[in-house]
């Protein structure tokens, strides 16, 4: 597969501490860990089977959201995954002949049901190939590294930076929402009150802990973190919070509907219009049919690593390729940003398979060596690059682009400024080692 770059050696995974030598040996056997199967499979020019492979097909579970109030902001990053692998199989698979059978389980954004759907599935997976939402993956991530798996969080904590569990292939929300924050007050002038708002709980620390760095680093003064429940259907007392607190820039990491959408409209209602700045994905494309739309426009920013859909000058030969995946198999999902995140994502999940067959071994333990092998991991122009390797030297992408609001574009947004670097102090933000 084109476009990754590995290293010539390839480098042992970081050592899993056990108690005992029959937990090490149970581990091993669970996980597809012991060299004599695939000793014995190269022998005989196949590949061993091994949890999620059965010889012929690849398992990736999805733990997504299909129903309730969350779900219609999961739908469009999980219809790129499915484009992705639909288009994949239909040209053979993984390395031309191994298919992948994407498993989708709805958590409904709910802590328990994901437990639940995580057993139903851990067994025969190869990887999971989608862990949506923040409070999701927090409550999963211990687990997900118990049984060795790998999985890719549709969520972008500076936790999950260094876990070894945990595939990112989009930047850290403390990336964006802090080279978000720095440009609008450059843009703003002067010396603009900053305030924040997350979801509430692991998101309003995420933007909590962010700003209070930018603070210390930028010299800004950040007046409140306001935290909004998932659940919120009024968002008066949030605006007003912010209204009180003189907020001239917002920077926001939350669910894009209901929770970005219900937050906008209704700060256009009480006519309070300070700078608003999201993250990528924030941003829906029902937004286009909000009243709020003007409002929003005029006042709310993204920042992604993300290309935008359609943009084949910059996405290049990926982006037509994506294109035609979501007009075979995707045409009646709105073109959307998250669409080609989910895309991306994929892309991520087929490289990484692609190199471990050809190093002959799809095992759990063989999938980290291979990741770690990664000295990029490029997305062809669809996202910027991560630089990759073992967990603690994985670096986030460096450039970011700025998103606005357009009525009419695929998605609803197009970017306005691309390849602006990310500030150097938000470089060095401290990631937790896992």
């Amino acid at each position: 597969m084109k476009s990754v770059t590995r290293s010539g050696k390839r480098r042992q995974g970081r050592p899993v501490a056990v108690t005992t030598g029959l937990v090490l040996a149970l581990t091993l056997a669970a996980c597809g860990g012991g060299r004599g199967n695939e000793e014995a499979a190269a022998e005989s020019g196949s590949l061993a089977e091994v949890p999620g492979f059965d010889g012929e097909t690849f398992t990736v579970p999805m733990l997504t959201v299909t129903s309730g109030p969350v779900a219609a902001a999961a739908a469009p990053n999980l219809a790129g995954m499915q484009a992705y692998i639909e288009q994949l199989n239909a040209a053979g698979g993984i390395a031309g002949k191994y298919p992948i059978d994407l498993v989708v389980r709805d958590t409904e954004y709910n802590a328990g049901k994901a437990a639940q759907a995580y057993d139903s599935v851990k067994d025969d997976a190869v990887l999971l190939g989608n862990v949506f939402g923040t409070p999701i993956v927090q409550s999963l991530k211990d687990r997900i590294e118990a049984d060795q798996l790998l999985a890719l969080p549709t969520s972008f904590a500076a936790d999950y930076v260094h876990h070894p569990a945990l595939m990112m292939t989009d930047a850290p929300y403390e990336t964006h929402l802090l080279a978000g924050v720095d440009y609008a007050i450059g843009q703003a002038g002067g010396d603009p009150t900053v305030c924040g708002v997350g979801g509430e709980g692991a998101l309003q620390e995420t933007v909590t802990q962010a700003l209070d760095y930018g603070s210390k680093e930028a010299g800004y003064t950040v007046a409140t973190v306001v935290g909004i429940p998932p659940t919120a259907t009024d968002f008066t007392p949030y605006v007003q919070q912010l209204q009180s607190a003189d907020c001239d820039v917002v920077g926001i990491v939350a669910v894009g509907e209901p929770t970005v959408a219900g937050l906008l409209a209704k700060a256009s209602q009480l006519a309070y219009a300070p700078q608003w700045v999201g993250t990528s994905a924030q941003f829906v494309a029902s937004m286009q049919d909000s009243p709020a739309f003007d409002y929003i426009a005029e006042n709310y920013i993204g920042i992604g690593a993300t290309t935008t859909y359609g943009d084949v000058e910059n996405g290049g030969e990926a982006m037509e390729k994506l294109v035609a995946a979501h007009d075979e198999f995707s045409p009646d999902v709105p073109p959307a940003y998250q669409f080609v995140g989910g895309y991306a994502a994929m892309m991520a999940v087929d490289k990484l398979l692609t190199a471990a067959v050809e190093n002959g071994d799809v095992s759990r333990a063989g999938l980290r060596e291979t990741l770690a092998s990664f000295e990029e991991l490029d997305f062809e122009g669809l996202a910027y690059p991560w630089t990759w390797g073992e967990p603690g030297d994985r670096v986030p992408p460096s450039k970011y682009l700025v998103l606005k609001p357009t009525k009419g574009a695929p998605g609803g947004q197009t970017d306005v400024e691309r390849d602006l670097d990310v500030p150097d102090y938000v470089v060095d933000y401290p990631f937790p080692e896992a």
